[in-house]
């Protein structure tokens, strides 16, 4: 569901935001950090460790999440992640990872 959100999340500078922009009761700082976007492979790995109680629901799942990221991922024309670190080796933040998504973003002008 995160994945999905952060997807059509409208951009967002990190450096001049004054509040976080999700509450995660969990985190130390009550706060919880933007992540870089899923790709529909990433996606694949992640629903590959979720339990469905209908087997059948991770294929719709992913079929859906597929669609909606090669929309979205392939019309935004504007990335921009000042604020985020980008650490090598982290399951979200990782150069790697934007590479990947990168391959999806046919009409990115700006980044």
């Amino acid at each position: 569901e995160r994945c999905s959100a952060e997807l059509g999340a409208k951009p967002a500078c990190l450096g001049f935001a004054k509040w976080k922009l999700v509450i995660d009761v969990a985190s130390v700082d009550g706060g919880a950090q933007r992540r870089l976007p899923a790709t529909p492979e990433r996606m694949a790995k992640l629903l590959a460790a979720c339990r469905f109680t209908n087997g059948a629901d991770s294929s719709t799942v992913l079929t859906l999440y597929e669609k909606t990221a090669k929309a979205v991922l392939g019309t935004v024309e504007k990335l921009d992640y000042r604020g985020l670190p980008i650490v090598r080796g982290d399951a979200w933040t990782s150069p790697a990872l934007l590479a990947e998504a990168l391959n999806y973003c046919e009409s990115l002008r700006h980044l």
